[in-house]
């Protein structure tokens, strides 16, 4: 299982260096194989909303890109639900300070090792987080940066 966070998962939606990278990857996925949370809908949701804030997006393409993403989870994602000793593992990594996690990727990364997955991340932070605790990496998207 390929545990996929927001920053990756937006990329699919909003150009980015590492947009066609993950792109591709993501269409390696077989059905099933990649996961995301109730957690992960929302903060894209949130990420999107900040992108049209700054008029990077438009207000329909914003509503667009968190549709696609509805429809692709739908089709495609094993949908994971947080629970109580994710928000607590969350806690505990999030209080690592020198980590830098935010609470997101501490539930991200919570979440992934409860469920023994990989994470595709585009975030330097949290990939290395993840390592520290464990977690494969799915470095496919990286392509040699």
């Amino acid at each position: 299982m390929v545990y996929l966070d927001t920053g990756a998962l937006l990329a699919l939606y909003v150009a980015e260096a590492a947009t066609a990278r993950v792109r591709a990857r993501v269409l390696r996925l077989v059905a099933g194989e990649g996961a995301i949370s109730a957690w992960t809908t929302l903060e894209f949701a949130s990420a999107i909303a900040g992108r049209v804030r700054a008029g990077d997006v438009t207000d329909r393409d914003g509503r667009e890109a968190v549709q696609a993403l509805r429809h692709l989870a739908d089709a495609s994602f094993v949908q994971l639900t947080p629970i109580q000793s994710d928000f607590e593992a969350a806690q505990m990594l999030v209080e690592q300070f020198r980590s830098g996690l935010r609470a997101g990727d501490g539930l991200y990364l919570a979440i992934a090792h409860r469920v023994s997955a990989r994470v595709f991340t585009l975030d330097r932070v949290m990939e290395k987080a993840a390592r520290a605790l464990g977690l494969d990496t799915d470095d496919s998207v990286r392509g040699g940066e």
